[in-house]
């Protein structure tokens, strides 16, 4: 079994939660500011690099940070043109798509493993 392969989903769902409880928390702090930082560089690229066949983790990485970043323009686009523009509307779309997004991923390799059948 490769440890890479089950780091990526749980890292993404780990990523989601810290964020999600951060913002709930409400406040100012700087905490809150770097789990959200880290959140939209990584976590919506991630969610879906996890699926492709990258064999280099520094070439991922890259491509997880530029798939975050147009994703997150990309919500910010439409919900701007559609004009429902929140941005907690905003981070909670994207943490939807990355939670559901790792779930199927984690299923995935579950079957994959032959641990459950679907």
């Amino acid at each position: 079994m490769n440890s890479v392969r089950w780091f990526q989903p749980l890292l993404v769902l780990l990523l989601a939660v810290s964020t999600n409880i951060a913002v709930a928390l409400g406040g100012e702090g700087p905490l809150r500011h770097l789990a959200v930082f880290a959140f939209l560089l990584v976590g919506p690229g991630l969610a879906l690099t996890q699926w492709f066949n990258i064999r280099d983790l520094l070439y991922e990485g890259v491509v997880a940070v530029g798939l975050s970043l147009a994703l997150a323009t990309a919500v910010a686009l439409v919900m701007t043109y559609t004009h429902v523009w929140v941005p907690a509307s905003a981070l909670s779309a994207l943490l939807i798509f990355c939670v559901v997004a790792s779930v199927m991923r984690l299923m995935s390799l579950l079957e994959q493993d032959g641990r459950i059948s679907l």
